[in-house]
């Protein structure tokens, strides 16, 4: 029986950790440093060859540089969990954590979505830094400046597919 393989995945906003379930599916996607190392037992040189020997780790990683690179709007990897609430937010735009939680079918419950994405392990591919809170604050667990970034390369991207 296999097991899980985690690699090593670069991005123009910091390193990430990915890790695939027994059956190459993507189950998990964070920064470097929201992930328990000691826990986790990072070894970088060790997930950088995981990712280079791995087809579906060499995958996330073109995906996320097409991603960054603006060639990329919908990832194609394969997930554990395809059905995340988060994947109704379309590229480049942002919903309020109300507005997530009446797509849920409760738009009073606001803190349930907040919770939904606070516990989002596969980053950017589902795409809990599309959601914001109604006064404008910027809480993301990766960090505003992560988030606000990430905000503004989807539109920046929109913008110029619009002008083509």
């Amino acid at each position: 029986m296999s097991s899980s393989v985690c690699g090593w995945i670069e991005t123009p906003v910091g390193s990430m950790v990915a890790t695939l379930t027994s059956d190459k599916l993507l189950s998990k996607l964070e920064f470097l440093e929201r992930i328990d190392q000691q826990q986790e037992n990072i070894n970088e040189a060790e997930l950088r060859k995981n990712t280079e020997k791995d087809k579906n780790l060499k995958k996330i990683q073109h995906e996320m540089t097409e991603y960054f690179q603006g060639k990329r709007t919908v990832f194609s990897v394969p997930l554990a969990e395809p059905d995340h609430p988060l994947m109704a937010i379309p590229f480049g735009e942002t919903w309020t954590y109300s507005q997530l939680a009446g797509h849920l079918g409760n738009p009073k419950a606001a803190r349930h979505a907040g919770r939904i994405c606070s516990t989002n392990n596969v980053v950017i591919i589902i795409p809990c830094h599309r959601v914001v809170s109604k006064s404008g604050a910027i809480k993301y667990g990766a960090g505003p400046e992560r988030k606000t970034h990430l905000i503004d390369h989807e539109a920046k991207v929109i913008r110029e597919n619009a002008k083509q």
